[in-house]
C-alpha cells in the first residue's frame, strides 16, 4: 500500500476564492475602475427605482383620496362643507407630495391651489365692488 500523500503540482493548485463583494484578488486599476463604475450605475438605478416607487405610491394615495372625496361629495348636501373638504384634501396631498419628494405633484397641486385662491379673491372683490356701487 502506498501511504504517501501526493502534493498537488503547479497545474493542479487549488483555486483561491475571490475576496468579499466580488473583488478580484489582483485588482489593478482597470478592475477597480470597472467596479467603481458598476457601483455608480447601480446607485443611480436604485435612486431611479425609489423615485418611481414613491411616484406610484403617491398616485395610488391621490386616486384613493379622489374617490373618497367623490363619495363624500355625493353624501354631503352642503356645498360649503364639500369645498372645505376638497381644500383640506388639497393641503394634505401637497404636504404628502412634498414629504415624498415628488416635485411635479407639488407644482401641480400648488398651481391648483393658486387658481382656486384667485377664484375666491375675484368673488370677494366682486362682492366688495357691488356693495360700494349700491351705496
Amino acid at each position: 500500500m502506498n501511504t504517501e500523500i501526493e502534493q498537488p503540482g503547479a497545474e493542479e493548485a487549488i483555486p483561491k476564492r475571490p475576496t468579499a463583494f466580488g473583488l478580484p484578488q489582483k485588482s489593478g486599476t482597470t478592475d477597480h475602475e470597472k467596479l467603481t463604475a458598476a457601483i455608480a450605475q447601480l446607485e443611480t438605478e436604485l435612486v431611479a427605482e425609489r423615485e418611481d416607487r414613491r411616484e406610484k405610491e403617491f398616485i395610488y394615495i391621490a386616486a384613493i383620496a379622489f374617490l373618497a372625496s367623490v363619495i363624500c361629495f355625493k353624501l354631503l348636501e352642503d356645498t360649503a362643507l364639500s369645498i372645505f373638504l376638497f381644500l383640506f384634501e388639497l393641503i394634505i396631498l401637497t404636504g404628502l407630495a412634498r414629504r415624498m419628494g415628488i416635485d411635479w405633484a407639488v407644482r401641480g397641486l400648488g398651481w391648483l391651489a393658486h387658481i382656486i385662491s384667485k377664484k375666491f379673491d375675484k368673488d370677494d372683490n366682486d362682492d366688495n365692488d357691488n356693495e360700494k356701487s349700491s351705496k
